[in-house]
């Protein structure tokens, strides 16, 4: 685990992600960088798998900016 220049521990990408999905709640890429600071969701999302994590996906259909439609995946931890 990683220190902060105050010497508090900080929680790894991969630790945040599996507590947030724990709690029981779904994550998409814009949450996952707002809230937890991670930018490359699926990368995590894919080393979560390869350790034994029963994660879903589900791909969400969105706008962007310019009005074009897009497919998003959404993540949750299997019940």
């Amino acid at each position: 685990m990683k220190t902060t220049t105050t010497g508090r521990r900080r929680l790894s990408q991969k630790t945040r992600i599996r507590n947030y999905l724990s709690s029981g709640k779904a994550i998409n890429p814009l949450v996952a960088f707002n809230r937890l600071g991670v930018y490359r969701l699926s990368a995590v999302i894919f080393n979560l798998k390869n350790d034994g994590a029963d994660i879903s996906t589900t791909l969400i259909p969105v706008k962007n900016r310019f009005g074009r439609k897009m497919l998003v995946a959404s993540y949750r931890m299997a019940a």
